[in-house]
């Protein structure tokens, strides 16, 4: 069975016969918080409509700060569990914000444009100029014509200044002028794009948020240029956390009754569910041996495969936009290959270019949308960012976007079907050719540690009896 099976009110798509509905939005407080874990119950009401929405607002330990490009608000949620009052886990999405360097630049211009900067502030503060902005001004750093949060002038909008966190004192006068920001439970539960959950026929739903320390090692904020970094013990606000949702019921018996029905012989959801693996790359000892070959099993015996998702982190390296969320692109030459059902998948996939995302679209709806800012080189004055206009110290005339070396593979049969694993795990095979200078050119060592996660995306399914048990099944 497969959700195109699934009755038309439970799908998020236009409906062949619409009946008329009413909606009830709620806002929830968590019924469990700290700065570790905050835990939600989702209303039993009719059916959850697939826009709900975690609101909370970050605090920062620094002055000048702003959330990191590209990933924003999302840095802050380590984990995110979609669990039952019986125990069982529908998804446990791990890594959730390294995961969201591989999913956020493929959300499409629209959002990336007009929603996530408001949403989750993964541009915050970043566009480039105006026309009628001065070339020449060099106050701050990228700064639009944009809001300027308790400006000192009393003034909302200050269009030559970056958009960017109150300072600490004024975090704790007024918690309350803090923005808050918004993180779909679609993102953290892909299923949700496209279906809508009955709830109020389910037993109790727990909606888990782990959030991520801000430490050294996974900074949650990036300093201006000149700032020190200083992190931030309580990073979460507890007054702004809630959890926002909308619940449909019909005013036609007969829709609810369909649904009914349907649960009376097991109502199944099938979706993609994703295991998080991670790698950790050594540095090859002796530094002057030949090119060095990595080998790992990454598990899934007997899964149906649907894609591999990679990204490389150096470790402890801090990039001045993105923070410590990002692929590190200067590796140009890396060869990932995966042995599944004793078979080499891609022998010489080694790509030679930073981002190859022609092949990426296969994997996705749409091509990567890279913020502007990172290909302003050679746009200087008049046609684009001031000469001298700088981003946390490093000149704008930078090539960022190479730092967003992602890389995806699709995994299907012959038939165009999920890819059925056999009893043996995936094998990894990686392989890394660089120069000191991270330049592919002659065979080197692996000379720098790495961290890599994979994302091994794959179908599994979860049942509603009739009484509202939620059985969750590994396999399909």
């Amino acid at each position: 069975m497969s959700n195109t099976d699934l009755p038309d009110a439970l799908k998020f798509q236009n409906v062949s016969n619409p009946s008329s509905s009413k909606q009830y939005s709620l806002k929830t407080q968590p019924v469990s918080f700290s700065q570790s874990k905050a835990r939600f119950e989702i209303p039993r009401q009719g059916i959850l409509s697939s826009n709900a929405m975690l609101q909370f607002s970050g605090r920062t330990g620094m002055d000048n700060a702003t959330y990191t490009m590209l990933v924003g608000c999302l840095a802050q949620v380590e984990r995110a569990t979609l669990s039952t009052a019986s125990g069982k886990v529908i998804m446990d999405n791990r890594h959730f914000s390294e995961k969201q360097v591989c999913e956020v630049p493929f959300r499409g211009n629209t959002y990336n444009t007009f929603k996530a900067p408001y949403l989750n502030m993964s541009y915050y503060g970043f566009a480039p100029p105006l026309e009628n902005e001065d070339a020449t001004d060099t106050v701050g750093t990228i700064r639009p014509s944009s809001i300027q949060y308790l400006n000192a002038t009393g003034s909302s909008i200050a269009p030559q200044k970056s958009v960017i966190f109150p300072t600490t004192g004024q975090q704790l006068l007024t918690p309350n002028n803090i923005p808050s920001v918004q993180i779909q439970l679609a993102q953290m539960f892909p299923f949700l794009y496209n279906t809508q959950l009955p709830v109020g026929s389910m037993e109790q739903l727990f909606l888990d948020i782990y959030w991520r320390p801000d430490s050294a090692v996974g900074r949650l904020f990036v300093t201006r240029s000149g700032t020190a970094y200083a992190s931030q013990s309580f990073p979460v606000n507890q007054v702004d956390t809630f959890l926002h949702t909308d619940h449909i019921t019909y005013d036609d018996p007969s829709v609810m009754e369909e649904i009914e029905n349907r649960m009376a012989s097991n109502l199944q959801f099938v979706y993609t569910d994703c295991i998080n693996q991670l790698v950790n790359t050594p540095v090859a000892s002796p530094v002057t041996a030949s090119i060095a070959t990595l080998q790992a099993d990454l598990g899934c015996v007997n899964y149906k495969l649907t894609g591999v998702k990679n990204i490389a982190l150096e470790a402890f390296a801090h990039h001045p936009a993105f923070g410590f969320y990002y692929s590190y692109g200067e590796y140009t030459n890396r060869n990932i290959n995966l042995v599944i059902n004793d078979s080499q998948m891609y022998p010489n996939n080694n790509q030679t270019q930073a981002e190859n995302y022609t092949r990426l679209t296969k994997i996705y709806d749409m091509p990567a949308q890279i913020p502007k800012p990172l290909y302003s080189g050679g746009r200087a004055g008049t046609d684009g960012f001031p000469t001298t206009q700088l981003f946390n110290g490093f000149a704008q005339l930078d090539f960022w976007g190479g730092d967003l070396n992602i890389q995806a593979i699709e995994l299907k049969d012959e038939q165009g079907k999920a890819l059925q694993n056999g009893l043996a795990p995936i094998r990894l095979i990686y392989e890394r050719n660089v120069s000191a200078s991270y330049q592919a050119v002659v065979p080197q060592p692996l000379n720098k540690a790495e961290l890599q996660y994979y994302f091994i995306e794959y179908l599994r399914s979860f049942a509603v009896s009739g009484n509202g048990n939620v059985m969750v099944s590994e396999f399909i």
